[in-house]
């Protein structure tokens, strides 16, 4: 197999890596680049990471580089930090017993083939030396990846004890790689997935959202549900998946593509994405309160969350408000979200022209460009109209402003005026 390293040089990080290994290597040291960024360049894939292995201690890592955080020294990895990146080195090890199901007691600093070996699965144990283009691959890592397989270096039920998360792990890579798992990976997943429950929710959390975010997300729900993983992470979205697995496959996927547009709601965008799968039933509070706070979602993406689906689940509602107040919403996140889940879902094509025709007037107006404050204050409403009613009456003039593109306080006052309030 042969590494592409034009995606291993698209990389921020990838002039201080190169940097990180030549001073390395100047001072004797072996170093390379390890893990999953080998996999992703054999893959011709972008790698979100590039990580260094080295038979350097923490302790010379940082002797040679003055700009470092010591992240996890303990386990013999450091991070150097450049100007615009920064790149974890972990020095070749060997690790001790593991009594918690995530690290090791003890670790011994080693050889290269002792650290490839002391690995999760065969695809992410290769090295690759960048300069003599040479991949160092200890465990078949590159068959497997001919084969399309996950399977655990050594054996599988010790890999899995060692770090219970590696049980979601092995479900993560087969739905963002579209590999199959290794029958005896397989067979000793499901032997001990009730181990999962171990785990913190917040790692359970993070590895949820990357097989949300897979290329192959139903094949990762699939394989939750087969393998038992579900149903001790999560009973309740077992039972439905058992029931209708198809809201797993749900017409929401297409989604993903949309939102991977940078938007500062991406994540939130993709969780609002998954929940809206379930339809009404994300209208029940306690079905959505309680997933959302199983998977540790914040404040924030709860918020906006509960928002987009109620908006999806209220198009009938939405579509007869007047112009201006359509507008005011459309400015929302949450809204445009639940636009574009609605214009992929068939239950909602009778939606697809208002929604299309409100979209076209928003743009008409500039509003996705600038967004205009407010022209009416509470200041110039009367004392005449009642406290109960003051935000109703500027949350209308706010309507009206947008829905006929007022640019001046005088037109909103003379509506004011006009409706009996001036």
């Amino acid at each position: 197999m042969e590494v592409k390293d034009e995606v291993l040089k698209n990389h921020p990080g990838w002039s201080l890596a190169l940097e990180i290994i030549t001073v390395l290597r100047s001072h004797g040291f072996e170093a390379v680049l390890a893990g999953g960024c080998v996999r992703d360049a054999l893959l011709a894939r972008a790698p979100k990471d590039l990580d260094i292995a080295t038979s350097a201690e923490p302790s010379k890592v940082e002797e040679f580089f003055p700009k470092t955080v010591t992240v996890g020294k303990a386990f013999g990895v450091v991070r150097v930090l450049g100007d615009n990146s920064e790149i974890e080195v972990a020095s070749f090890r060997f690790d001790g017993k593991y009594c918690d199901g995530r690290r090791p007691q003890t670790i011994q600093f080693s050889t290269a083939v002792e650290d490839a070996l002391r690995r999760d699965f065969t695809i992410n144990a290769m090295f690759y030396d960048p300069v003599s283009k040479k991949i160092f691959d200890y465990v078949k890592g590159q068959e497997d990846i001919d084969l399309r397989l996950i399977r655990c270096v050594g054996r599988p039920t010790l890999r899995f004890q060692e770090d219970h998360l590696r049980l979601l792990r092995a479900v993560r890579f087969a739905a963002e790689l579209g590999f199959e798992i290794e029958m005896d990976t397989w067979e000793a997943l499901k032997e001990l997935a009730a181990l999962v429950q171990s785990v913190s929710r917040e790692r359970i959390r993070d590895e949820m959202f990357k097989i949300l975010k897979a290329e192959n997300y139903g094949i990762g729900f699939s394989k939750l549900h087969e393998s038992g993983l579900f149903m001790a992470l999560d009973p309740e979205l077992d039972k439905i998946y058992k029931k209708t697995p198809s809201l797993f496959r749900n017409p929401f996927a297409k989604a993903s593509e949309v939102s991977r547009d940078g938007s500062i709601h991406q994540d939130n965008q993709i969780w609002a994405r998954f929940f809206a799968a379930f339809g009404e039933r994300c209208l029940n509070r306690d079905f959505l309160e309680g997933q959302m706070k199983l998977y540790k979602l914040s404040r924030e993406a709860q918020r906006f969350i509960q928002k987009c689906l109620y908006y999806l689940n209220s198009l009938e509602t939405i579509a007869a408000w007047n112009l201006g107040k359509k507008l005011v919403t459309f400015a929302e996140a949450e809204f445009q979200w639940a636009v574009t889940l609605a214009t992929i879902d068939p239950a909602k094509a009778s939606h697809g022209t208002w929604l299309s025709e409100l979209k076209l007037a928003y743009q008409r107006r500039g509003l996705d460009q600038v967004f205009p404050p407010r022209l009416l204050r509470g200041e110039d409403l009367p004392s005449s109209i009642p406290l109960t009613e003051r935000k109703n009456v500027l949350d209308l003039a706010f309507q009206q402003q947008i829905e006929n593109s007022w640019t001046h306080r005088e037109e909103a006052l003379a509506w004011l005026v006009k409706r009996g309030g001036g």
